[in-house]
């Protein structure tokens, strides 16, 4: 059982089973997108030997920051994840996502 398991016995299940990523009314084919990339281990190891900032006036710059930070939540999280900078980065990188629906919530861009 997961509640009988030391801290290091939740990471390689974790590993194997990430957690999940909340649904911030647009995101669902973005969040499958991360959870695949985040299972490529060349892409982990490069992200996590990047010394690149979010403050960082370069846009790839900023989204290769804030997507190392995320998947570093998600490593140290074994339930679910809101990743709202991540997404906040996406809406001021590329308008689009940031486009209001006629009902008041965001437009659905990422089907």
């Amino acid at each position: 059982f997961v509640e009988d398991m030391t801290t290091s016995e939740k990471q390689k299940v974790a590993a194997v089973d990430p957690p999940g990523l909340d649904n911030l009314g647009n995101t669902c084919y973005m969040n499958s997108t991360l959870q695949c990339l985040r299972a490529i281990p060349e892409l982990r190891a490069s992200l996590n030997s990047s010394s690149l900032s979010r403050s960082s006036n370069d846009v790839s710059e900023t989204m290769v920051a804030s997507l190392r930070e995320l998947y570093k939540e998600m490593d140290g999280n074994d339930d679910h994840v809101t990743p709202y900078q991540f997404v906040q980065t996406m809406r001021l990188t590329f308008p689009q996502f940031a486009q209001q629906s006629a009902r008041g919530g965001f437009a659905q861009q990422d089907s």
